[in-house]
């Protein structure tokens, strides 16, 4: 027998509904721990005037969602309960608590700083001060 079917072994000797039910378990083993890594997706991109932050988070409402900005570092929370009176056959959607902390540049405008929630993204933008801002010189030609 060579390395491989050894390796394999196990897998080739169960029955495909027991394989089938293990890789299952393994699934749900992955997932419960991308789950509680309390993540939620963001894209971070940059302006001349501003930080934009966009982050992903589905089925939750404005009211679920906490935003601050604390010694220069922006905090996101987010909490999304799992319905407890449901017995799931199978549950792939992440509930729980959500947190995501960002350190801002030092030279924004903290009171400027504006979110809103739009189709289960919440879009954050913060500008930068004034002194801070890219400024266009003018070339004058002759």
């Amino acid at each position: 027998m060579n390395a491989l079917t050894s390796n394999c072994s196990r897998l080739n000797l169960l029955p495909m509904n027991t394989f089938s039910r293990e890789m299952s378990r393994w699934i749900d083993e992955l997932s419960n721990e991308a789950k509680n890594t309390g993540s939620a997706p963001v894209s971070i991109w940059e302006t001349d005037t501003h930080f934009h932050l966009e982050f992903d988070l589905p089925g939750m409402n404005v009211e679920d969602v906490d935003l601050k900005v604390v010694e220069n570092v922006l905090h996101v929370s987010a909490s999304r309960e799992l319905c407890g009176e449901v017995n799931y056959i199978r549950q792939e959607r992440q509930f729980g608590q959500v947190e995501r902390q960002f350190s801002l540049p030092a030279r924004i405008d903290e009171s400027g700083i504006e979110a809103e929630m739009v189709a289960g993204a919440l879009k954050v933008l913060v500008p930068k001060a004034p002194e801070s801002q890219v400024k266009k010189i003018e070339i004058k030609g002759s």
